[in-house]
C-alpha cells in the first residue's frame, strides 16, 4: 500500500491532538473517580494518544526516508517524466481498461510532469511512495517490463493483512510507473530481479535478529510456564495456595510468551528463506 506521507501524517498529528483533548476533558472525573462521559472520553482519549504518537513517529520517519530518496542519498535510479509522457501513459493505460491499483497519476503529475525515485527496498512516485522488500508483512514479488510509448515498469506486490472477520489474509497488487525509456525500465528491472533472485540481498541480518527475538521470547516463556507448572504442585492449588493466583498467571502468561515467540521465529525464517533463496 502506497504511502501518503503529508496527509498520513497529518491524521496521525490530528488523532494525537484528539486524544489529548479527550484526556484533558475527563481527566477531573478520572481522578475523583467518577463514572461519566467525560471519563470515558479520557479513556478513548489515552488510546488515540498512544496510537496518534506512534503513527506520528513512523510517519515522520517516513518523511526523512523519503527526503533522503528524493536527494539522492539513498536512491540507485531516477526518472523524470515529461507532462506528454504521462499522458500518453494514462491514454494508454484508459485503452486497456483496467483499474488502476497501487498508484495513478495526480493532475499535478500529468501537468507538470512526473518525477520515480528508486531505493532498495522503496520506490517514491510522485511524492507517495511504496515499500517493496523482497519479503515480509508487505513484499515485492515479480517486476517486468511492458514495451509501449511510453514503457511502463510493473511491480507485482504482495501483502499480508488482517480481515475484518478475524484471521490474515493474502493480498496482492501491481505498481505500474511509466519510464522515459526502454533502457532505463530494463535497467531497474535487471537491478530487482537480482534482488528477487537472492544474488542481491538487502539487509541480510534482518529476519535473523528476529529468529533469535523470537527464540528468545520462546524460551523465557517456557521457563515460565514451568515455575508456574512448579508452584502448582508445591502448592497443590491453581489459585487459593500460599502464593494466591501466581501459579495460574504465570501458566497463562508463559504459555502465551511461548506461544507467540514460536509464531515470530517461524514467520521470520519463512521471510528469511524468501530473502535468500530464489522465487
Amino acid at each position: 500500500m502506497m504511502i501518503h506521507v503529508e496527509r498520513d501524517l497529518s491524521i496521525a498529528v490530528v488523532m494525537a491532538l484528539l486524544g489529548l483533548a479527550g484526556i484533558a476533558w475527563g481527566w477531573p472525573d478520572i481522578a475523583s473517580e467518577q463514572e461519566s462521559m467525560a471519563a470515558a472520553a479520557a479513556v478513548i482519549g489515552g488510546f488515540l494518544l498512544v496510537f496518534g504518537i506512534l503513527m506520528t513517529a513512523n510517519f515522520t520517519m517516513a518523511l526523512l526516508m523519503r527526503r533522503d530518496i528524493v536527494n539522492g542519498r539513498k536512491s540507485f535510479a531516477r526518472w523524470e517524466l515529461t507532462p506528454d509522457k504521462v499522458e500518453r501513459f494514462v491514454a494508454a493505460e484508459t485503452a486497456l481498461g483496467r483499474p488502476w491499483s497501487e498508484w495513478r497519476p495526480t493532475e499535478r503529475d500529468r501537468r507538470d510532469g512526473l518525477a520515480v525515485h528508486f531505493a532498495p527496498e522503496t520506490i517514491v512516485v510522485g511524492g507517495a511512495f511504496l515499500s517493496i522488500p523482497s519479503s515480509g508483512m508487505q513484499s515485492l514479488r515479480a517486476i517486468s517490463v511492458d514495451p509501449g510509448d511510453p514503457p511502463v515498469l510493473e511491480m507485482q506486490t504482495h501483502m499480508y493483512a488482517a480481515r475484518s472477520g478475524g484471521g490474515i489474509t493474502s493480498l496482492r497488487g501491481a505498481l505500474r510507473t511509466p519510464a522515459p525509456n526502454a533502457a532505463s525500465a530494463e535497467a531497474v528491472r535487471a537491478w530487482y530481479q537480482e534482488v528477487l533472485d537472492g544474488r542481491n540481498v538487502i539487509a541480510p541480518d534482518r529476519w535473523t535478529s528476529r529468529i533469535k527475538v523470537g527464540r528468545i521470547a520462546a524460551g523465557l516463556g517456557g521457563l515460565v510456564f514451568i515455575a508456574g507448572l512448579g508452584l502448582f504442585f508445591a502448592t497443590g492449588d491453581l489459585v487459593e495456595g500460599p502464593t494466591g493466583l501466581a501459579p495460574l498467571l504465570a501458566m497463562i502468561f508463559g504459555t502465551l510468551v511461548a506461544v507467540c515467540g514460536l509464531i515470530i521465529a517461524s514467520v521470520a525464517s519463512g521471510f528469511r528463506r524468501r530473502q535468500f533463496n530464489a522465487r
